[in-house]
């Protein structure tokens, strides 16, 4: 869990070692049983192994062809896996350290981001987007939101807060503002700074914090070429759009959420079945629309995939995620609704859960908080926030 935690945000396939390793752990340990039944007893490991089973389900009646859907099982077994992260976590040193190693894989990219801005540091990845490094924009977008609400929250708690880590903070705001290319970025942030708001400021604060939030954006879009392209792009792409011209970021998602509809409506109570969201796009489609196995809306996906009660799964994931957090100590609590929330806004536009490194980000983030959370029958193993 300690080198997951800082390859999280570097490397997708030493993530994938460390999962590896993990599971092999279990295995030869022996407490791959014993684990998976504390899951099983933990409200929020329950719905994450129930949410998996959703599309174990949908293989009985899938359009798509077994190799499709044996890697889509595979890939979604990150949600049988997350609740074998939240039993490791438990542990007060393995939890704390490994998040001290998301934090410092975030501070690394960070620091080697403005080195390849300035043109101090080449890394030969120009097509991933302007100051990415390691993953490209969208995904270090999230990341580095995910990184900036997890310190912001332990700020607000800390009893005396670090001025190295407001520091921190302001490199990293500067960053996903004026720097970084990715406008899902900017709505994250956003939300980030609403549900703050939300938790524990009075109206006045909200006034205060909206106003310094707009000046920001303001100056951003008026200083920075890269905000201000970014922003005027998405007004430009639709316009064109309208004209027939669908071969953009904004057009592209317009026609895929277009058609998706078209093929919900067709088969709205269980769907097409697990992975056949290629196929249904090709039997929907005319000669001017584009297929794709991934609608860039993680509510458009499942429900193609399982019809209206993969959307309610999907939101009671969210709502069950957001409930349970009630029980935990304030900061945790805090945390867990901020990434439910960043994660809840951010599948509109993009399907988060089906990305490998937004969703073991997010679902890693989410272990280390309900790791706390009392199982039935049982007691809080340690409370982490003393």
């Amino acid at each position: 869990m300690i080198a997951l935690g800082f390859f999280l945000p570097i490397s997708t396939a030493m993530t994938s070692v460390c999962i590896a390793l993990m599971i092999i752990f279990f295995i030869l340990s022996g407490h791959l049983f014993t684990a998976s039944r504390w899951c099983l007893r933990h409200p929020v490991g329950l719905s994450l192994w129930l949410f998996y089973a959703m599309f174990l389900l949908g293989c009985y009646h899938t359009q798509a062809p077994w190799s499709a859907v044996s890697s889509l099982l595979i890939k979604q077994s990150k949600f049988i896996i997350a609740g074998w992260w939240m039993y490791l976590l438990r542990d007060r040193v393995v939890s704390y350290v490994s998040l001290f190693g998301f934090l410092l894989a975030m501070t690394i990219t960070l620091l080697l981001s403005y080195l390849h801005v300035w043109g101090w540091l080449t890394f030969g990845h120009s097509h991933i987007g302007h100051g990415a490094v390691f993953k490209s924009h969208i995904h270090m977008s999230f990341l580095m939101v995910c990184a900036f609400y997890l310190v912001v929250v332990y700020q607000w708690f800390a009893a005396k807060p670090s001025m190295w880590l407001w520091g921190w903070l302001g490199l990293m705001g500067f960053h996903l503002l004026a720097i970084n290319t990715s406008r899902t970025g900017y709505v994250l942030l956003s939300v980030a700074v609403v549900v703050l708001a939300w938790a524990r400021l009075s109206w006045r604060g909200w006034l205060v914090l909206g106003s310094i939030m707009l000046g920001l954006l303001g100056l951003s879009y008026q200083y920075s070429d890269t905000t201000r392209q970014r922003i005027d792009a998405i007004y430009s792409d639709y316009q064109h759009y309208q004209d027939g011209q669908r071969y953009s970021d904004v057009g592209l998602r317009l026609n895929f959420w277009q058609v998706g509809l078209k093929i919900i409506a067709d088969r709205p109570v269980i769907g097409s079945g697990t992975a056949s969201v290629y196929q249904a796009y090709r039997v929907h489609v005319t000669a001017d629309d584009f297929v794709t196995y991934n609608p860039h809306n993680e509510y458009m996906y499942l429900a193609i995939q399982f019809g209206v009660f993969g959307l309610l799964m999907l939101l009671g994931l969210f709502a069950i995620q957001w409930g349970m957090s009630a029980l935990l100590p304030p900061w945790s609590k805090l945390l867990a609704r901020g990434l439910v929330a960043i994660m809840g806004i951010g599948c509109l536009a993009n399907s988060l859960l089906l990305d490998t490194t937004e969703s073991h980000t997010y679902l890693y983030l989410l272990a280390w908080c309900f790791a706390q959370l009392p199982t039935k029958g049982s007691h809080c193993l340690t409370d982490r926030n003393n």
